[in-house]
């Protein structure tokens, strides 16, 4: 999917939707990403972002449009998407029985890091939001902020 629309982007968004059923929770989005840029979405609690991102991740198949990551399209290759994007739900994907640490080692054997690199990130990770304090802590007993 490298082709001269999504050169020099990293994130390209282009008619995004996503149907529960008949309720459309996402329509029609728009939006592209430079390298190096930085973005949020920001809407209230039901305004689809957490379906956006969903989508992006490739977890979550769009029912129309679609997003090209680093060239890659969660439609027709999500597999691509995945292993360029990282993704963890604050909510539901975290195991509460498990320590934070405990929690970053499961997603590594999940989305099937090599060990090496693993570590590296978990480290990089841990001293950039500061969870060197909550290494042992349950996810429930962090700061969501």
């Amino acid at each position: 999917m490298n082709d001269n629309k999504t050169k020099g982007r990293s994130i390209e968004i282009t008619g995004l939707g996503r149907a529960f059923g008949s309720f459309w929770a996402v329509r029609q989005v728009d939006l592209s990403v430079g390298r190096g840029e930085i973005f949020g979405l920001v809407g209230p609690d039901g305004a689809g972002k957490t379906t956006v991102m969903r989508m992006a991740a490739g977890v979550l198949i769009p029912s129309e449009g679609d997003i090209v990551i680093d060239g890659h399209s969660v439609v027709s290759d999500p597999e691509k998407v995945k292993i360029r994007i990282g993704y963890m739900s604050q909510r539901f994907g975290l195991y509460g029985d498990l320590t934070v640490l405990e929690n970053l080692r499961f997603y590594e054997i999940f989305m099937k890091y090599r060990k090496r690199k693993g570590r590296q990130r978990k480290r990089g990770f841990s001293a950039s939001v500061t969870l060197r304090h909550s290494k042992t802590g349950k996810p429930g007993t962090c700061q969501a902020g």
